[in-house]
């Protein structure tokens, strides 16, 4: 029987069959893995397909009714292989791990290794299975309805009138912040808001009866109005709660808010995942070191390639000359004979009583360059070059000098 066919009887019969054993096998995680016989997508085949044949279209229907996706994984794509040694041979993935959302959320670094199937025509699979060591906090998100219990307004006071050194901006902060805890707390004392509804909803009903049976009990209608107003107080904090949980203004969204689109997005999330990554030196990363892999191989790029085109860069990036004070005379390029280094040597500079740091304005004295004498018959063309006049209230500026030999204002569009 194929691999969908075969899956798809046994969720039918076992799992839908017995609600009691299905409700509580959805309600956990669990993975299935194994050799179905039939492909699900039209890249699981070497060759290609037109179209989805019925197979794949049976055990597609069928993952999709059991709700489970594809775990993340590495190595082979194509699991099975048959006639390797012909021309004609065939590659395909039939081999899966999938697992339910309960599975991708508790376990969300698992992720299955396809090795090479050797002497086999089936690929070996090992399932890893990662317990997150840490799992982060949940991320602070205030409940609307405190702000109408009692004891809000002193928790908020409290909070407030902390005593924090800084600035504006960082003590409105730190205060905020340290109101998160008061707040869980406050939270916290509130209860299971929907168990509170049910349990006076139950004396409210026990109470009611007890009048039914006893009218004139003359405790009873103190005791009746007591649990009337908790019940109304209690239903009222678990509207307020649900409005706000439930986002009413995005219902308008359609079917872009629906659980089926949630799952997606989780499932692809789940198999989004980077659990192994081997770098250039071919050193393999696993777990929490991926991400330090590649924050330290982009870091690297980032200067290898910065590097590499300054080179080709550099020419077009010329200095306006204003006071003179920022541009290096030797290094930068600010007229025809930039960079001026190239000219000099390290030797010929301190001999002339000037510094490698010079700027322009250090080389002008009263309009005129303070060039070494016998630069002058050994350099015609610096002596001739053109002084500057030096601008003291502004600084020196960045222009873009394109292939023509025009000057524009500098920016990353300019290049």
């Amino acid at each position: 029987m194929e691999g969908g066919k075969w899956a798809g009887v046994l969720w039918a019969k076992e799992f839908k069959g017995d609600e009691h054993f299905g409700a509580t096998l959805c309600s956990r995680p669990w993975v299935l893995l194994g050799d179905f016989n039939a492909a699900i997508n039209l890249e699981d085949h070497s060759c290609g397909s037109y179209t989805p044949d019925i197979a794949m279209r049976e055990f597609k229907d069928c993952v999709n009714s059991m709700e489970v996706a594809d775990d993340n994984s590495t190595g082979l794509h194509f699991t099975w292989n048959q006639k390797p040694k012909d021309s004609n041979g065939t590659l395909k993935k039939i081999d899966r791990t999938m697992g339910n959302l309960q599975f991708c959320d508790i376990f969300p670094g698992s992720f299955a290794i396809f090795q090479p199937y050797r002497i086999s025509d089936h690929s070996p699979c090992v399932l890893r299975i990662h317990q997150v060591a840490k799992l982060k906090p949940k991320p602070f998100k205030f409940s609307n309805f405190l702000v109408h219990k009692e004891g809000f307004l002193d928790t908020v006071t409290s909070g407030w009138n902390l005593n924090v050194n800084g600035c504006a901006l960082y003590r409105v902060v730190k205060r905020l912040k340290g109101l998160k805890s008061p707040f869980r707390k406050l939270l916290h004392n509130q209860g299971n808001l929907h168990e509170r509804v049910d349990r006076i909803r139950k004396d409210l009903d026990e109470v009611q009866k007890a009048i039914d049976r006893d009218p004139f009990n003359s405790a009873l209608p103190d005791e009746h109005a007591h649990c009337l107003l908790a019940f109304k107080e209690a239903t009222l904090d678990e509207e307020r709660f649900l409005k706000q949980k439930s986002k009413f203004q995005w219902l308008h969204a359609g079917d872009s808010n629906t659980a089926y689109f949630y799952n997606i997005v989780k499932s692809k999330c789940a198999r989004n995942r980077i659990e192994l990554v081997r770098d250039s030196a071919n050193v393999l990363y696993e777990g929490n070191a991926v991400v330090g892999a590649f924050v330290s191989h982009y870091e690297h790029w980032g200067w290898r390639k910065l590097l590499a085109i300054r080179p080709m860069v550099r020419p077009f990036i010329w200095h306006k000359i204003n006071n003179g004070k920022t541009t290096s005379v030797w290094f930068d390029m600010w007229c025809d004979l930039s960079p001026i280094r190239y000219m000099l040597t390290a030797r010929d500079i301190v001999r002339a009583g000037l510094s490698l740091s010079d700027s322009v304005c250090d080389v002008i004295d009263n309009g005129t360059w303070r060039w070494s004498t016998d630069w002058f018959s050994r350099f015609p063309n610096l002596v001739n070059l053109p002084v500057p006049n030096l601008i003291d209230d502004s600084d020196d500026g960045l222009i873009w000098r394109d292939l023509d030999g025009n000057f524009r204002l500098f920016s990353v569009a300019c290049a």
